[in-house]
């Protein structure tokens, strides 16, 4: 069990929003209740992070079952797509984690992210891990601040 807690207070509390994408849908559209990210506007700097991303279509069916590239690039093209609906991209996340359901596709999952641009100085966390819905083969939570 995880959780990401972030206590905002004080009186001028920054805005917080949840982020969408069009190229997927929302999760209580498919019986989950969770968003697919949240940004913080502060004075200075706003903070983005984005939940466990799938290789997840428009419908919240699983994309790609059994395919690890091309689940892993469905899942990038996700995180992406999050991103740059706050203006953001790549090069902004500061750190990351991806759950990969099997290890042997952990040399898939580095290419994709080479293939991709994913910067290879960001802290990245790449666990072993059970994923929620049996046809995933990865999943990637991640927090980006644009300055």
């Amino acid at each position: 069990c995880g959780l990401d807690l972030v206590a905002l207070g004080g009186p001028r509390r920054p805005p917080v929003r949840p982020i969408h994408s069009p190229i997927m849908n929302e999760a209580p559209s498919y019986g989950s209740d969770f968003s697919r990210g949240m940004r913080i506007d502060f004075d200075d700097r706003a903070v983005i992070y984005l939940s466990g991303t799938a290789s997840i279509d428009a419908e919240g069916l699983v994309a790609h079952a059994g395919d690890i590239e091309r689940q892993t690039d469905r899942m990038l093209a996700n995180v992406e797509s999050l991103l740059a609906q706050q203006h953001a991209g790549l090069r902004h996340v500061v750190s990351a984690v991806t759950y990969l359901k099997e290890k042997d596709d952990r040399p898939a999952l580095v290419a994709a992210l080479r293939r991709r641009g994913f910067p290879e100085a960001v802290p990245h966390t790449i666990c072993h891990a059970p994923i929620c819905r049996p046809d995933w083969l990865c999943e990637m939570e991640l927090v980006a601040i644009l300055t």
